[in-house]
């Protein structure tokens, strides 16, 4: 019946894969999160005026908190991950 489509395919073994995200990244990952999540134009930000951010500024600050975190600790799948 012909050949498999996937006959071709590479194996690779559960060794052979870096881990998508080292366990003790993994807090930092969350805590990033926990941070976006929290954040809202309507919410002040904790300083003594009560500054308000624009929600792109919130978006900006979370997304490049993100994106240096993984940079600094060679997490460029749990970027790519995130960023999709």
């Amino acid at each position: 019946m012909g050949r498999d489509m996937y006959s071709d395919t590479p194996k690779f073994t559960k060794g052979y894969l870096p881990k998508f995200c080292p366990e003790e990244f993994r807090a930092g990952v969350i805590e990033r999160f926990r941070i976006h999540l929290h954040r809202h134009p309507r919410i002040p930000e904790n300083d003594k005026k009560g500054t308000h951010f624009m929600a792109e500024k919130i978006h900006h600050r979370c997304v490049q908190g993100m994106y240096d975190f993984c940079w600094s600790n060679g997490l460029a799948q749990v970027w790519a991950y995130m960023w999709n």
